[in-house]
């Protein structure tokens, strides 16, 4: 049996010991659940227009809907647009075989017939329905409470009900000088077209009203996390850490929150404008997690 020298034996289990580390290393460094560093995107929070508000249901109302009436007798010869069209004011709506007709009293959209082609109708009976479908008011109650703050000319909105975006705005030109004892609410109205959005008699919708603008610090939802009770960001931090390839790392910052406006929460407390936060893949950090900046690796 040949034998080993002693100092090659050191050499090769130094070696192997090293390709233990270096490989060990390079799995860490490449396994998505234990990775080494976690790269995420940085931006600053951003100083956005912010306003205290409240939401309320209001309904769409037609400014001018017309309930079309027979104001002669006779048999319907001819019944001459369809439910959902567009008439114009003056223009026939129904022929009788007499030779009368019933006219459309302005421009709107047709509703249900409750007779048919044939048939005799009375005078006064009730034929159908003309919308118009271009100028609408919103009606809703509003709380007492904010009848000191609430005045003509209040700016709203009226927010989708699916993504809550804004789809008009208005500002309110009637409030009412009674309050309803049962609610402690008050009737307000604001005028709204029907050119940008394409709203309906009777359709309900969220009503914001703006009661105060202000300025304030606002950040993306994506930087946001729960857990239990706390709210908190992770911000970036330049301190030496583990990674060779980060000297950046992840520190757990709690905030409070305000009130969302479109994909950012305003931020009440907890941050400063000239804080990096970091707004991807924060579910797989923890305070003092090395980071490398997504913005700055080199392609």
């Amino acid at each position: 049996m040949k034998l080993v020298p002693k100092f090659l034996t050191t050499t090769l289990i130094l070696t192997l010991i090293t390709s233990i580390i270096t490989y060990g290393c390079k799995q860490t460094s490449n396994s998505s659940s234990n990775p080494c560093f976690v790269e995420v995107k940085i931006v600053n929070p951003s100083e956005m227009p912010s306003f205290q508000s409240a939401e309320y249901v209001g309904n769409i109302v037609a400014k001018k809907k017309a309930r079309i009436r027979a104001y002669y007798e006779g048999v319907i010869d001819e019944i001459v647009v369809s439910t959902g069209e567009k008439v114009i004011a003056g223009s026939p709506i129904i022929k009788l075989k007499n030779g009368k007709q019933i006219e459309a009293p302005f421009t709107g959209i047709v509703g249900e017939f409750y007779f048919n082609q044939g048939e005799f109708i009375m005078k006064g009976e009730k034929l159908t329905t003309v919308v118009d479908n271009q100028s609408f008011y919103l009606n809703f109650d509003i709380s007492v409470d904010y009848s000191s703050r609430v005045i003509i000319g209040t700016p709203i909105e009226i927010i989708d009900n699916n993504n809550f975006k804004v789809l008009v705005t208005s500002k309110i030109d009637f409030i009412s000088p009674e309050t309803d004892q049962r609610s402690q609410t008050m009737l307000v109205g604001a005028k709204v077209s029907s050119q940008e959005y394409g709203f309906r008699d009777g359709q309900q919708v969220i009503a914001r009203v703006i009661l105060e603008k202000t300025t304030g610090i606002f950040i993306p939802i994506t930087a946001v996390r729960r857990i239990d009770d706390q709210t908190f960001v992770f911000v970036v931090k330049e301190e030496e850490s583990q990674c060779k390839e980060s000297s950046l790392i992840a520190e757990k910052k709690p905030v409070k929150l305000g009130n969302i406006q479109g994909q950012n929460y305003q931020v009440v407390s907890g941050l400063e404008l000239e804080d990096k936060i970091i707004v991807s893949n924060v579910v797989e950090l923890k305070n003092g997690q090395p980071i490398q900046d997504l913005s700055k690796k080199t392609p």
